[in-house]
């Protein structure tokens, strides 16, 4: 089993910027948005046994701020060191890829190519939306389902996952 070494404070400053960086920020739901990230690091904290959970964890809250907010990689690598930067960096989305060759291509594609603990947060990212999707519209519904079960066939079918992984997806 792998030694767990936790820094409180720094996953604490982490939800701080998350909630101050999300804060005019509103879910489909109607929910304000910080609480995504923060319930992605609660997922996140209860699946995964790391000696680097604290890392996994203030990626998890900063996962959406590159591309949501104005929280630039270089104040994430200055505060949280370079593997937290490294982890956001993998979760960032590219919007002009992602117009370029469709969204659900563009997440089995950056999906099967991520780091094993990023794919660990995006699970759990993706799961968290799927928890709270019966309020939203019925159309959207039936497009992030679809987008998420081609997502996980193509990860199962081409992807050695591990069982932290297993876990989020069943």
């Amino acid at each position: 089993m792998n030694t767990c070494v936790r820094n409180i404070e720094l996953e604490n400053l982490a939800c701080d910027i998350a909630i101050s960086s999300h804060r005019t920020q509103m879910r489909k739901t109607g929910d304000l948005y910080v609480t995504h990230p923060c319930s992605v690091a609660v997922i996140v904290e209860n699946v995964k046994e790391s000696k680097e959970l604290s890392s996994l964890i203030i990626a998890s809250y900063l996962h959406d701020t590159v591309e949501d907010t104005n929280l630039k990689i270089e104040t994430i690598n200055n505060v949280f060191g370079s593997l937290v930067a490294e982890l956001v960096i993998e979760l960032t989305s590219d919007k002009n890829e992602i117009k370029r060759i469709g969204k659900t291509n563009y997440l089995i594609n950056k999906m099967l190519n991520m780091t094993s603990w990023a794919l660990v947060i995006k699970l759990a990212d993706r799961y968290h939306n799927t928890l709270d999707i019966q309020n939203m519209s019925l159309n959207f519904q039936r497009k992030y389902i679809k987008e998420t079960r081609q997502i996980l066939e193509q990860l199962q079918q081409k992807r050695k996952l591990s069982q932290t992984h297993l876990k989020l997806i069943r």
